[in-house]
């Protein structure tokens, strides 16, 4: 507070106007001031807050990406020995099993080698490339079998463009089965290796021509000519393993087609009888179950911690009640938990079937004695919860999915005429499917990115297209914590907010500054006009007392 000089040395009217100018300065600042902070700090209270939820959403989201990366939906695929690999393949439902397996054989692929060229640049003479796939036999000389469906394949060496490295890119660009290198073998000697596919059914014959001559040293036909013989490193050969003591082969050693929605990788021969087996584990499942409720829980809490309005007449709201996207956010993750989880069978999956309640106060708990009951009459109905999957009823049509653009129910697929309908419809409206790569592929409606695959000649098959729990909750997340999504806009408006606030403040700053002025302006007029009077009463004093001595005299 200013010093009051003229108060001090008792000039004017004696009131101390500074303090005088200060009351009522503060009478008119102080309530206003008082409101802008409380509302700059009530915005800060909710940036604080909205900065928390999302840090909670983004654990949340990393929590739930854990539970999805461990993949511990109960089901337990595995064998017991390393020439063997098994999981699931997501495609067809797995049924628990257990099987003896042994592998006796691996599929190899045809190679063969073409050596003793002194460089990769000089002209080999070569003008087309003839080639066939089959299966060589063992006699002498060795007899070509064709494989069903083969077609033969003619390339054709343009001119100028005939030495190894030319031929190599002519048969990589044909696209046809065959991986072809250049190799440096040694000092001035090179050699063109080609490797074709695994199983005995894929092995090569090729025959390249030099002016419609046959030309030696880049072709493999043994039963024409014998020397050809030298050019095979590897005889392509089919893998050959005993399923509970029954021989299977197979033309890959990664095999989709022999138990029903599992896929074997045979990584080498058995040195043992290995066990092969699928179980869902009750007690794995468990687990996983509780720290999902656990990271809802977490959520759940925290959301309504934030948006909690109070007790009556109570100081304890939270710093975000009343605020409508927080309450869209607890109201989409509680309405998460109770909706239906249609694709995964014919009827859909609720959580509440594996035995999760709603507790008074919003919170997830489990009933053991119904989940164990639920899980051990259906497992599968667990992928519900964890594993987004596209799968069939049939061992002979495998089902994969791309892209985000599909949506989740049950689909008929027609082998007959190829065509996929939505079993939802009266009548279903099917709808023909590209084939593409082998696989028979929908690119609109529901099930577009849907690709299915056929074993042998296929069937007709139901298609189960399901989202996760795990997944619809992660996309949620996903967009909470958007870039300039509706938490961050939020931030920005009320950052807006406090630059207002904070402008206010400075405009009442130099509106009282002013009133200060004008105060302090008409209180000196003021104590002129009192030290005025003061003066003309002194005269008068002076004058009453010189006119009383006058008269004494």
């Amino acid at each position: 507070m200013a010093v009051d000089y003229l108060s001090a040395l008792n000039v004017g009217s004696g009131l101390n106007v500074t303090q005088i100018v200060d009351a009522l300065v503060d009478a008119e600042r102080v309530p206003r001031e008082t409101q802008i902070n409380e509302k700059i700090e009530e915005r800060n209270v909710s940036i604080s807050a909205l900065g928390e939820v999302k840090n909670e959403m983004t654990t949340f989201k990393d929590n739930l990406g854990y539970l999805e990366s461990t993949n511990t939906n109960g089901l337990v695929v595995g064998s017991n020995d390393d020439a063997v690999t098994v999981e699931s393949n997501g495609k067809v439902a797995v049924q628990p099993f257990a099987h003896s397996f042994e592998v006796t054989q691996l599929a190899k692929k045809h190679t063969l080698a073409f050596t003793g060229f002194a460089d990769t640049t000089s002209s080999t003479g070569v003008t087309s490339l003839t080639i066939d796939f089959g299966s060589w036999d063992s006699s002498t000389p060795p007899v070509f079998t064709p494989r069903t469906g083969n077609t033969q394949s003619t390339l054709t060496i343009p001119s100028g463009t005939d030495s190894l490295a030319d031929i190599s890119n002519v048969i990589n660009n044909a696209d046809i089965g065959i991986n072809a290198t250049v190799i440096r073998v040694g000092p001035g000697d090179f050699a063109l290796t080609l490797v074709g596919q695994e199983g005995e059914q894929n092995q090569i014959r090729i025959t390249a021509d030099s002016s419609g001559v046959r030309e030696d040293d880049l072709s493999y036909d043994p039963n024409t000519n014998s020397a050809d013989a030298s050019h095979q490193i590897v005889a392509g050969t089919d893998a050959e393993m005993y399923l509970d003591g029954v021989l299977v082969t197979r033309d890959t050693n990664n095999i989709d087609d022999l138990v029903s929605g599992v896929s074997f990788t045979l990584n080498k021969l058995s040195t043992n009888v290995a066990t092969v087996s699928a179980t869902y584990d009750k007690d794995t499942a468990k687990e996983t179950l509780r720290l999902f409720v656990e990271e809802m829980n977490f959520m759940l809490e925290k959301l309504n911690e934030v948006t909690f309005r109070g007790t009556a007449g109570g100081d304890d709201a939270g710093p975000l009640a009343g605020d409508p996207l927080m309450r869209s956010y607890l109201n989409t993750l509680k309405s998460m938990t109770v909706k239906p989880i249609p694709g995964f069978q014919a009827d859909d999956v609720f959580l509440s079937n594996f035995g999760v309640m709603t507790e008074r106060d919003g919170t997830l708990s489990i009933n053991d004695t119904r989940f164990e009951e639920f899980f051990e009459a259906n497992p599968d109905a667990f992928a519900a919860l964890m594993d987004s999957r596209a799968i069939t009823d049939s061992n002979l049509v495998q089902a994969e999915l791309t892209g985000t653009l599909w949506e989740p129910g049950t689909y008929l697929y027609n082998n007959t005429s190829n065509e996929l309908a939505n079993a939802s419809g009266t009548p279903p409206s099917y709808e023909a499917m590209n084939f593409e790569g082998g696989k028979y592929k929908i690119t609109t409606g529901g099930a577009r990115g849907l690709a299915l695959t056929l074993l042998g000649n296929g069937e007709d098959a139901t298609v189960y297209i399901g989202k996760s729990l795990l997944q619809t909750l992660t996309e949620f997340a996903d967009g909470v914590l958007a870039a300039n999504g509706d938490i961050d806009t939020k931030i920005a408006t009320y950052n807006d907010d406090i630059d207002d606030y904070n402008d206010k403040l400075d405009e009442l700053t130099q509106r009282m500054e002013n009133e200060r002025a004008r105060y302090v302006e008409q209180f000196t007029a003021m104590e002129r006009s009192v030290n005025s009077f003061k003066e003309t009463g002194d005269m008068l004093d002076n004058f009453v007392e010189t006119w009383k001595a006058g008269l004494k005299g």
